[in-house]
C-alpha cells in the first residue's frame, strides 16, 4: 500500500509542480497523519520539498529565484509601478511597504512630506534609512530568499497597526484569487490588509494569469492593482470587471 502511494504523490507533485496534504488524503482515503509521513520519507530521499500544507517538486517551474537574481528581470517596469504607487502617498501618512522588488523601490520616489512607512522589508530598512522618512520595522526572523522579516512572535503586534495605505507584492493573479508562494509573508500581508483604509497590490504585466500555492485575500478586496503599460488589453478589461487598474 505504501509503494502505491508513493507512486501516487509524486505523480501528483510532478503533474502539478504543488500538492496540498488535504488533496492527498482524498486522493488516497488515508489519514492526514499517514501523508505527512509519506511526505516526509519523500523528502529525506530528496524527491520533494516539504511546505506548510503540502510538498513541492524540487524542479517545479514557478520555484521561487533567490530575491537578488529577480531584482534584474522587469526593472524598468517595476520602476514605473513604485513610482505610480509612491504618488498616491500624502503629507502625514502612515503607510505600509512590503517586501518585494516592486515594492522597495518606492520609497526612493515618495514627494510627500512626514510619512511613516511601516515594513517588515529587510531591503527597506537598509536602503531608505536615510531618507526623510520616519520607518517602523517589525522584528523578527529574516528569509533570505525575498528578504523579508517575518515576525513570528510580533504578529499580535502587527495586527494593532493602522495604516493609511498598504502596498503589497504577489507571485501572481489568477481570476479573483491573489496568490503567493511563501505562507508566512501571505500572512503577514493578510494582517495588514484588515488595518489598511487603502490597499493596492503592485504587480508588472508577466504575474497576471499565474497562480501560486496560497492565496489569502482576492483581488476585490483591493482599492487597486498598479502595473505597467505592457498588460494585454483583454486581461486588463477581465480585471477591471474586479477592481481597479492602475497603469499610467
Amino acid at each position: 500500500m505504501k509503494d502505491q502511494r508513493i507512486e501516487v504523490i509524486l505523480s501528483k507533485v510532478k503533474e502539478k509542480g504543488i500538492v496540498s496534504t488535504l488533496e492527498l488524503t482524498e486522493e488516497l482515503n488515508v489519514t492526514e497523519m499517514t501523508i505527512r509521513r509519506d511526505l516526509k520519507y519523500l523528502e529525506d530521499k530528496k524527491l520533494l520539498i516539504r511546505i506548510h500544507g503540502g510538498a513541492k517538486s524540487i524542479k517545479k517551474i514557478q520555484q521561487e529565484k533567490l530575491y537578488d537574481d529577480r531584482k534584474v528581470k522587469y526593472m524598468k517596469e517595476k520602476e514605473h509601478i513604485a513610482k505610480i504607487a509612491a504618488s498616491y502617498i500624502q503629507d502625514g501618512e502612515t503607510v505600509f511597504i512590503a517586501p518585494g522588488t516592486t515594492t522597495e523601490r518606492i520609497p526612493e520616489f515618495i514627494k510627500a512630506k512626514n510619512v511613516t512607512v511601516v515594513t517588515n522589508s529587510y531591503s527597506v530598512m537598509v536602503k531608505y534609512s536615510h531618507l526623510d522618512l520616519d520607518f517602523i520595522v517589525t522584528g523578527g526572523r529574516l528569509r533570505r530568499k525575498t528578504e523579508a522579516i517575518i515576525p513570528d512572535y510580533f504578529l499580535d503586534s502587527i495586527s494593532k497597526i493602522n495604516v493609511d495605505k498598504c502596498f503589497i507584492g504577489a507571485n501572481g493573479v489568477s481570476g479573483n484569487k491573489v496568490t503567493i508562494s511563501n505562507y508566512d509573508e501571505g500572512l503577514i500581508q493578510q494582517i495588514v490588509l484588515e488595518n489598511a483604509k487603502e490597499r493596492f497590490l503592485l504587480l508588472d504585466s508577466s504575474k497576471f494569469n499565474r497562480e501560486a500555492f496560497y492565496s489569502f485575500f482576492k483581488v476585490e478586496d483591493l482599492d487597486g492593482i498598479i502595473t505597467d503599460g505592457n498588460l494585454k488589453p483583454d486581461i486588463m478589461k477581465d480585471y477591471k470587471k474586479i477592481t481597479k487598474i492602475i497603469n499610467i
